[in-house]
Order: C-alpha cells, then sequence, then structure tokens
C-alpha cells in the first residue's frame, strides 16, 4: 500500500480536472461512511439510505424538489394518540437524533419549531435509486416528518407550487408509512441507549404553542402552558436553571496548565 507521502506526490502531480473529480470521490466516500442504512428485509422489499444535510445543502435541494402531501398522520397518531403505544417525547427525540447526526440545523420558524434534522433519503427500489428529502423537525408540541420528491432543475413541475401524491412506483403512501415507523422506533432504541448518559442541559421553546422542553439535573423535560405568564415564567426558570448547571461545570472542568515565562532579569 502507498504510504501518505507517496499518495500526496501522486495528488501533486493532477490536473485542476482530475483533482476536481478526485476531491468529489473523497466527499462521496466520507458521506457514505456516515450515511444511516435502513436495510431491505426480505427480496423485493425497499432499502433506505439517509445522509445528513448542512444547511444550505438542504436549501439547494428544496429549490428542486416536489412537495409530497403529508403522509405521517399514522405514525404521529401512534406518537400522540388517546392511547398512544410509542412514547417519544420532544427531548427525547432531539437528543436522539443529535447523536444519530450532530446538532440540529437552523433553517426553521423559531416561533414554530425549535430544531430541524434535513437528510437526503435514498429509496432504493428493484435495482434502481430515487432521491427524495426527509427533514425531521418539531412543529408545536410533536414531531414532523415533511417528504420531498427531488428532481432536476428544469423540470417544469417546480413551477406548480403544489403538494403531489406520493409516486406510488417509487415510494407510495403504504411505502412511506412502513419507513417513517421504522425510522422512529430507531430512534426509539438510540433512546433507549443513550438516555442515562450525560447530557448537556439545554432549553428549547416553541413560542408559538408556549411549549418548553430541555434537559435539566440529568433529567429531560417538557410542557404546554396554557398561560402565556406561567409559559414564561417556567422559560426563565429553565433557562436559569441552565446558565447554574454549565457554570457549575465550568468549575469543575480542569483548567489548561500555562507556562510561565521567565521575565527579563529573572
Amino acid at each position: 500500500m502507498n504510504t501518505l507521502v507517496e499518495i500526496v506526490a501522486a495528488v501533486r502531480r493532477l490536473v485542476p480536472a482530475q483533482f476536481d473529480e478526485l476531491r468529489r470521490e473523497i466527499e462521496r466516500v466520507e458521506k457514505d461512511s456516515r450515511a444511516i442504512r435502513f436495510e431491505a428485509r426480505e427480496p423485493g422489499d425497499i432499502g433506505y439510505r439517509l445522509v445528513r444535510l448542512a444547511d444550505g445543502e438542504l436549501w439547494e435541494l428544496l429549490r428542486r424538489s416536489l412537495a409530497i402531501k403529508e403522509r405521517s398522520l399514522g405514525v404521529r397518531w401512534l406518537l400522540y394518540g388517546p392511547s398512544a403505544p410509542l412514547r417519544l417525547d420532544l427531548p427525547a427525540a432531539y437528543l436522539a437524533l443529535k447523536h444519530l447526526s450532530g446538532e440540529s440545523g437552523r433553517h426553521f420558524d423559531d416561533r414554530e419549531c425549535s430544531f430541524s434534522f434535513p437528510f437526503a433519503l435514498d429509496v432504493e427500489r428493484e435495482g434502481r435509486t430515487f432521491p427524495y428529502l426527509l427533514e425531521v423537525r418539531n412543529y408545536g408540541g410533536a414531531l414532523e416528518f415533511p417528504i420531498r420528491r427531488v428532481v432536476g432543475g428544469r423540470d417544469r413541475r417546480l413551477a406548480e407550487d403544489r403538494c403531489h401524491d406520493p409516486f406510488e412506483r417509487e415510494f407510495g403512501e403504504e411505502e412511506i408509512q412502513r419507513f417513517l415507523l421504522r425510522f422512529v422506533l430507531r430512534l426509539m432504541d438510540l433512546w433507549r441507549v443513550i438516555r442515562r448518559r450525560h447530557h448537556e442541559p439545554f432549553v428549547q421553546t416553541v413560542a408559538r404553542n408556549q411549549v418548553v422542553f430541555g434537559c435539566c439535573e440529568g433529567k429531560v423535560f417538557g410542557k404546554w402552558y396554557q398561560r402565556e405568564m406561567t409559559y414564561t415564567a417556567a422559560l426563565r426558570r429553565y433557562e436559569d436553571q441552565v446558565r447554574r448547571e454549565q457554570v457549575r461545570a465550568d468549575r469543575r472542568a480542569p483548567r489548561k496548565s500555562v507556562a510561565h515565562t521567565p521575565r527579563a532579569g529573572q
């Protein structure tokens, strides 16, 4: 195997076009290494591959993608219905998503949302790959999972500005429901693993719905307030608590030693 020095020397001999191609290939390999996969469970089943997007990448894909009509109602009923069999509250969802793919993006309306985790979603079916976009975010006091179909920049449907029915031959309504259920179950399993680990204290809010949630003293919390006065008071109380915990953590953190530089004449 070539040494690193030999590899660098070989790279230096590339012409600009070859160097650009190499850089794209390295980026592809790096993204593939951190992809989240849902393998097909049996022959003929659908596989999924998710790669976390930066905000700039999300914005670019939003510009050339088609909105798909809401198809997460079944999963949301399982999470928030009267006798919901699944339980994944907002702080747990946020921490699981953060552990899975890194910190939240910032592409959202901060009066209605407080986190957003966008993914490029490849739907792998019958030897073909169909490009989609998945965003996992909180809207009010609940999770939502908008999905879009990525198309070419010259696709005429981009000018229509409407929601499309799911494309059944690619990623139909039933497949969307099953995929979202698998995704939520993955988050729930992950939360069971990390829930007892140390989590940095935080507080988030959804101002429009007067929802406050976060983590203090190692415990997650979340509550919806009917009155603005009690909502504001609770938010300030939790923000003060988070600040106190951060100060205590800073005091406990080991300080870096500073080398003593003798003064002239010493």
